[in-house]
């Protein structure tokens, strides 16, 4: 997959090799207050959606060697400094970050429910990353396989 960035607060852009994520997944949430009737039906039950949405972006992939700086005016090139660096991003006082992919750049930004359904705006995905696996592997000394997990939000 090409074209894959994570922006942190300061404007730095690490974008990821081509062909180094072989995977973008999103899930979208709605924490939907559930309420049956006794002695009702399925329909008859009430749903109350007032809990918001919840939506995460999982990538994965390996990270491998680069030719070129991951980031502008940095020397980011090899699998432990790319590492390193994203590891950085977990710092214990996040801010929202931009992350953008091919399908994954904007999130819908849906303030109330004053809009008719479908209708919204997509502004830049904002995101704080929740969970970082990276799995070294013997056989694959040159690459290293990597999952980054995040969830969709903005910094107040």
């Amino acid at each position: 997959m090409a074209n894959v960035t994570i922006t942190d607060k300061n404007g730095n852009t690490f974008t990821f090799n081509d062909g180094d994520v072989e995977r973008v997944s999103e899930s979208i949430t709605s924490e939907i207050d559930h309420s049956p009737m006794p002695m009702g039906g399925s329909m008859q039950a009430y749903g109350y959606d007032f809990n918001g949405v919840t939506k995460r972006i999982t990538i994965s992939g390996v990270l491998t060697a680069a030719t070129t700086t991951r980031i502008s005016g940095y020397d980011i090139k090899t699998i432990k400094e790319q590492k390193q660096y994203l590891e950085s991003l977990m710092c214990g006082n996040q801010t929202a970050m931009t992350f953008s992919s091919e399908y994954a750049d904007e999130s819908s930004n849906m303030e109330s429910s004053t809009n008719l359904p479908y209708i919204t705006t997509f502004t830049d995905t904002k995101v704080f990353i929740e969970k970082m696996d990276f799995n070294h592997e013997a056989e694959t000394p040159l690459a290293l396989p990597f999952e980054i997990s995040m969830i969709v939000a903005q910094w107040l």
